[in-house]
């Protein structure tokens, strides 16, 4: 009976792994996530049913478009299982240990709650990883799941209410507001703080904090480790196409373009140097999260 749930849940994963990898990819390009169908990235043809069933399909066409032959990148591929890995982990750490205690109704609700919640943060921090941006709509769909649910998940009101708060003070004061007083530009984005907010609000203001810690150092590390193989550590691509158009369009006396460049500190070109360099705190924040939620927070009170 077990494998037949874990199975079920790693099929359940794949389909929603594929689901957040067209968010993943539409979001940041202002694309719906309704329509079209999926499509061929190339050439732009609808996708027969076949052609996008998670995993299976990228198998069979060997990593290849069936209607024009270009390579399919394997991002797809890595978020479906990221999904199903998700999904599984979830099974083992959360619904299996707890479905004899709590029934299978709450052991499941509990599933479905850390589940999405889980894969829509993963979600955002793979769009911030590209796009150094984290989108609203997650924030505001994570953030209200976790606010919503706090009985179900043993919270009390204070403490998934006041997480949220906490999360969302601890960078917005320091990071946000003092930091833009001193050095006249904020050492974070609000898309931080925010997702902060939704940490707390999730995991309690514990867990808020300890994504911080550990992101922060995680964040470092990762930079340091680049920064002493290749020399540099660059912007991602899609942040330096974004400048270059944004450039063009000032030069061609558009004022839209001129504020932004003129406001947004990802406008500007990085400066030189390890101190100077530009990485998208979003990935590390979240992992920081996902880690106190599998090690700390489950262990604890399962």
């Amino acid at each position: 009976m077990t494998w037949i749930v874990r199975i079920t849940a790693i099929l359940f994963g794949f389909v929603w792994g594929s689901f957040i990898h067209l968010v993943i990819y539409r979001l940041p390009r202002g694309l719906s996530i309704v329509r079209p169908g999926s499509s061929c990235l190339a050439c732009r043809r609808l996708l027969a049913p076949y052609e996008y069933i998670p995993v299976l399909s990228y198998i069979g066409l060997r990593g290849r478009a069936s209607c024009c032959g270009v390579q399919i990148g394997l991002r797809s591929f890595l978020v479906e299982w990221i999904g199903g890995g998700l999904s599984l982990a979830l099974v083992e750490t959360l619904f299996l240990p707890s479905f004899e205690e709590r029934g299978v109704v709450l052991a499941l609700a509990l599933f479905l709650i850390h589940f999405f919640m889980a894969l829509f943060l993963i979600g955002a921090a793979l769009i911030d990883a590209e796009w150094m941006i984290l989108p609203d709509s997650i924030t505001w769909v994570t953030g209200g799941l976790a606010l919503l649910t706090y009985p179900w998940r043993g919270f009390t009101f204070v403490q998934s209410w006041g997480g949220a708060l906490f999360g969302f003070m601890m960078i917005y004061i320091p990071f946000v507001a003092l930091y833009q007083r001193l050095r006249g530009r904020p050492g974070m984005g609000m898309g931080d703080a925010k997702i902060s907010a939704v940490l707390g609000a999730w995991l309690g203001w514990q867990g808020a904090l300890f994504a911080l810690l550990t992101g922060s150092l995680q964040g470092v590390l990762a930079a340091g480790l680049l920064y002493l193989i290749a020399g540099r550590v660059d912007e991602p691509v899609a942040v330096q196409e974004e400048r270059r158009k944004w450039l063009e369009a000032a030069a061609a006396g558009d004022s839209e373009a001129q504020e932004i460049l003129a406001t947004d500190p990802l406008a500007r070109e990085p400066l030189q140097g390890f101190r100077h360099v530009r990485i998208p705190f979003g990935p590390f924040l979240i992992l920081g999260g996902l880690e106190y939620l599998f090690f700390v927070l489950f262990p604890d009170r399962l």
